[in-house]
């Protein structure tokens, strides 16, 4: 049975607007079923939260779409949780992973995967932590709950590999900058300080991320500090520090260095290894959205039905959301390009 599905993610505060005009698209495609796989709030163009997200469940809802509803890395537990329940009483099509975490559908078997291993503004006490150690559930902790996703929980949802699609917000850990699906270009706050354990050498702690589309000098501005850029080495780096350190008779200097690595989670390619998952669509990664590669990180072209796909399919911030078409235990993929259609 062939099925299709459409993909958005990382909506980040993007014109509310332009939502129903891209789930009309999806629809006018042929989709099935709507899959919105994290980053759901408006927090980045100040919209309310809450707000932004029922209009985003009230436009999926009247859209008719089966709605498969995650969190990914900036959701709150509370803000999420009460405005999904909601919708899902509301409107039948809207689906709570939570509450339905495998679909069984005819020829193959959909898993849900919420949450992220990093997160950002109050989602990193209160949000959806993605993690390999504490158990599944929610915690009270100071000022609201976290809920805790263990990965490993998949063991229970895959029975069958070959016809098993996981749908989660981060994807696993790749080698390869140039095709991996987590490839981040990003800018690395680190504070360089000697070591705790062996006094006679320097170290740093990360301690903050910025996204690569911001420019170096505004982030000199901002910081009043020093920003090494791609080609710089980690020995020139580390010697640039600690002259600044020992310029200003300080303890500990904070720069910014801009990488481009790989980002994903490797608890989780351990995870899928073991289980024989080889088809996972994900985000997160603006930089990477639109890529396809299979398991060992070679690229897979568009419309092309494969056995394994690892694909990160959409950024809605950036315009782009993606299409995935399912036959029994195949799967190809599809990328949209809103610029091309919303005017």
């Amino acid at each position: 049975m062939v099925r299709k599905y459409g993909i958005i993610s990382e909506l980040h505060g993007i014109n509310i607007k332009a939502v129903p005009a891209t789930l009309e698209l999806l629809k006018s495609k042929g989709v099935d079923a709507l899959i919105c796989n994290g980053d759901l709030f408006g927090e980045r163009s100040g919209y309310n939260p809450q707000e932004y997200f029922a209009t985003v469940l009230e436009v999926a809802g009247r859209s008719g779409l089966e709605a498969y509803i995650m969190p990914g890395s900036h959701e709150t537990v509370l803000t999420f949780e009460t405005v999904l329940k909601h919708f899902s009483k509301k409107y039948g099509n809207i689906v709570n992973t939570f509450e339905n975490p495998r679909v069984d559908c005819n020829g193959h078997h959909l898993v849900f995967l919420p949450g992220s291993d990093w997160r950002a503004g109050e989602a990193k006490e209160h949000g959806y932590s993605l993690e390999a150690t504490n158990q599944s559930g929610i915690y009270q902790n100071e000022g609201g709950l976290l809920r805790v996703i263990n990965m490993n929980d998949l063991k229970k949802l895959v029975s069958d590999p070959d016809k098993t699609i996981v749908f989660s917000h981060i994807p696993k850990k790749f080698d390869s900058p140039e095709t991996g699906v987590d490839m981040a270009h990003f800018f690395q706050g680190r504070v360089y300080h000697l070591d705790a354990e062996d006094m006679s050498q320097w170290t740093f702690t990360e301690m903050s991320v910025i996204p690569g589309s911001v420019r170096k000098e505004a982030i000199e501005k901002q910081h009043r500090t020093k920003v090494f850029g791609l080609a710089d080495s980690e020995d020139y780096i580390l010697s640039e520090a600690i002259k600044i350190i020992q310029k200003e008779d300080v303890e500990r200097w904070q720069v910014f260095v801009e990488k481009k690595e790989n980002r994903g989670n490797e608890n989780l390619g351990k995870i899928y290894y073991e289980l024989g998952v080889r088809k996972n669509i994900t985000g997160h990664f603006h930089e990477s959205a639109g890529r396809a590669t299979d398991v060992m990180g070679n690229i897979i072209t568009p419309w092309t039905f494969s056995s394994e796909l690892f694909y990160n399919a959409s950024c809605l911030d950036r315009l782009m959301i993606g299409i995935l078409t399912v036959n029994d235990e195949k799967v190809a993929y599809e990328n949209i390009n809103l610029q091309d259609y919303l005017k």
